[in-house]
């Protein structure tokens, strides 16, 4: 099977591809503008189904569904290396924490095992001729937290 059937093969909707997340994980989200919208928001409809789901973000540009869907944190906890405005709101709201930490080390958090990741989730550009993606904007410690990851959903967004 050559890497675009294989591709193909792997294709999902949001709302399927979500369905890898278990009660008790440890989600991280992309940074910036990697940040995966719509599996945000496919997670954020898993509400009633899941419990303990721990996820991880940071530099948030537009609003984290899990946050707005659940103001009282019954499926999601969110957790924000680096408040922007939206993380801020949440923090100060009481509706996530902050775990300050220097940037330039996030990726060893990573690497050593200070952070589990049972899924990472990340927007990607769309695959190359070559079947590769992307990173965009957010290649700073993506590839540390893939490595880590137990399972990873890419969200591919021509936009990037």
């Amino acid at each position: 099977m050559d890497f675009l059937q294989e591709y193909r093969s792997k294709l999902r909707t949001a709302d399927e591809a979500v369905q890898l997340v278990r009660d008790g994980d440890w989600v991280d989200y992309a940074s910036g503008a990697s940040f995966p919208v719509d599996l945000d928001a496919a997670l954020a409809r898993r509400k009633g189904d899941l419990r303990d789901v721990k996820v991880r973000g940071n530099l948030e540009l537009v609003p984290v569904q899990i946050v707005e869907q659940d103001p009282e944190g019954e499926a999601f906890t969110y957790a924000t290396w680096h408040c922007s405005g939206y993380g801020r709101h949440y923090v100060n709201a009481g509706r996530a924490f902050f775990s300050p930490m220097l940037f330039r080390y996030c990726g060893s958090y990573y690497e050593k095992g200070y952070a589990t990741v049972d899924v990472a989730m990340i927007s990607v550009t769309p695959m190359d001729r070559h079947g590769n993606f992307g990173f965009s904007l957010s290649n700073c410690y993506t590839q540390e937290v893939l490595d880590a990851a137990d399972r990873i959903i890419v969200e591919v967004n021509e936009h990037l």
